[in-house]
């Protein structure tokens, strides 16, 4: 083999460096219709008439067809962009009233936490997490703890993703008596939770088959994963 098909070969077979995530400078607004003729058109219109963005500290904004088939406002502004979304949205819910979903998403960093004693509570977990990551317990989610080859638990969590990489920084967490070990999870893909496929969600979803609540790790339909 001559040298260059080995280093061609070599170079394949390094991954593909994953990109370093970074705190969201911007915050984003969603509108998705209460019925499937919502009138988006007419809606964005009236809203656009009775709201000044101005007026909450909005100079610009950029607009986008969202993957449910709604829109989405996105807002920038650094650290106060999740304020001006906030009050975006009280006055879009004033505004369009029950006809249509008004939501603030917020993009999540997955933490995955091991070393934790028999004796530590999932609420236990979630307010140590929240202190050193910066947010509220109630915005993480947890996992079921489960016992690893250690004979330590370990536990899954999701949180918002300036939490989450705040929290990773400092690498280990007390929880009781314990110092447990905070590592970053890689940024999932979109997948679809019907199909299972990556690439589109359940509402854009054109596959015949639907795995929708079946067990994600061996497939079969009488139980879930955890359960596994």
């Amino acid at each position: 083999q001559s040298s260059s098909e080995k280093k061609g070969r070599k170079s394949a077979d390094i991954p593909p460096m994953q990109s370093r995530r970074r705190t969201p400078r911007t915050a984003a607004v969603t509108i998705t219709g209460v019925k499937e003729d919502f009138p988006y058109a007419e809606a964005l219109k009236d809203a656009r008439t009775k709201i000044n963005l101005k007026d909450i500290g909005i100079e610009i904004s950029k607009v986008r067809r969202a993957l449910n088939g709604g829109f989405l406002i996105e807002v920038p502004g650094g650290e106060e962009a999740t304020s001006k979304a906030n009050q975006l949205a009280m006055k879009l819910r004033e505004v369009l009233k029950e006809t249509a979903r008004v939501a603030c998403p917020t993009k999540k960093g997955e933490i995955r936490i091991s070393g934790l004693d028999d004796s530590i509570s999932k609420d236990e977990v979630a307010c140590a997490l929240a202190d050193i990551g910066g947010c509220l317990p109630t915005e993480i989610r947890i996992g079921n703890i489960r016992c690893a080859a250690s004979g330590l638990g370990t536990a899954w969590t999701q949180l918002p993703l300036a939490a989450a990489l705040k929290a990773s920084e400092a690498v280990r967490m007390k929880v009781g008596w314990t110092v447990a070990r905070l590592e970053l999870l890689e940024n999932r893909p979109l997948q679809c939770y019907r199909c299972w496929e990556f690439g589109h969600i359940g509402n854009t979803c054109k596959s015949e088959t639907s795995r929708a609540g079946s067990c994600y790790n061996c497939g079969k339909p009488d139980h879930l994963a955890r359960d596994c």
